[in-house]
């Protein structure tokens, strides 16, 4: 008897761990209020960090180095940002609504090169998501409406809609 339940609690922890462990990090990223790359889910930051490294040293004559816009965004922030072009003055920037971008839980962020901004020469994005995607990110760049500067991350196959019920007040 004892045998099945330690067996049930131990699969329901297991079950949860994931959204435990992104709750922590959520925690401690309100508490100091992390901002930019420590913002980060720590296996993302890794692996914001060896983009930023690849794209560095992608080639010696021309820069492809690329620079962190947004990691982390609140709930709120993130409302504002679906508003624009709907209930706000402004263009469409997202079809996310809060708590349905990778971004309130610290598993996306938004780049830009760092000489080129948003509008470097031909063939920049393409490299910058082929590289993105060999570290195991989903590229924006992939989607219908094209999102160039984004990249996140589904560790053990979280998505937002799994996720949005552990946080929702």
């Amino acid at each position: 008897m004892f045998k099945a339940l330690f067996n049930a609690i131990l699969a329901m922890q297991q079950k949860n761990a994931g959204k435990h462990f992104i709750s922590k990090h959520l925690s401690r990223v309100a508490l100091y209020e992390l901002r930019g790359r420590e913002a980060l889910l720590p296996d993302l930051k890794t692996k914001f960090e060896q983009l930023e490294e690849q794209m560095k040293n992608y080639t010696i004559n021309d820069s492809y180095e690329i620079e962190l816009v947004e990691s982390f965004r609140t709930a709120k922030t993130q409302d504002g940002y679906y508003a624009k072009g709907r209930t706000k003055d402004g263009n469409i920037i997202t079809n996310a609504e809060g708590l349905e971008s990778y971004h309130q839980y610290a598993l996306a962020f938004d780049i830009k090169f760092k000489h080129y901004g948003w509008s470097p020469p031909a063939g920049y994005w393409d490299v910058l998501g082929e590289k993105g995607e060999s570290l195991g990110l989903e590229w924006g760049g992939r989607w219908q409406s094209r999102d160039v500067g984004h990249f996140q991350y589904r560790p053990g196959g979280a998505t937002w809609e799994k996720l949005k019920p552990h946080f929702e007040l």
